[in-house]
């Protein structure tokens, strides 16, 4: 993650995490480390793809971490994992 911008927000309803790549958009390694700095292990926070109709994008490889808070006191819904994969199997290049 190093040379890029991070920045943390808590208001609005949402605790929000966002990170800048400058010139390449960050990898799923950076969003499981930046998760990891600012979310405790066992929160669920999502990153959204939203309605074409409400994107915006003022920078180009900035992405976003997204929890609800305040108005939202149950667990976000999480597919069940198996109809990601099967864990404790690894990929093997």
């Amino acid at each position: 993650m190093k040379g890029m911008t991070v920045i943390w927000s808590y208001g609005g309803g949402w605790e929000h995490v966002s990170i800048d790549g400058k010139k390449r958009m960050p990898t799923w390694d950076d969003m499981c480390q930046l998760k990891d700095m600012f979310f405790i292990e066992d929160e669920c926070c999502v990153q959204y793809h939203p309605p074409k109709s409400e994107y915006v994008n003022n920078i180009p490889y900035c992405l976003h971490i997204w929890k609800p808070i305040e108005q939202y006191s149950g667990a976000l819904p999480i597919p069940p994992s198996l109809l990601v994969g099967i864990k404790g199997l690894q990929f093997q290049k």
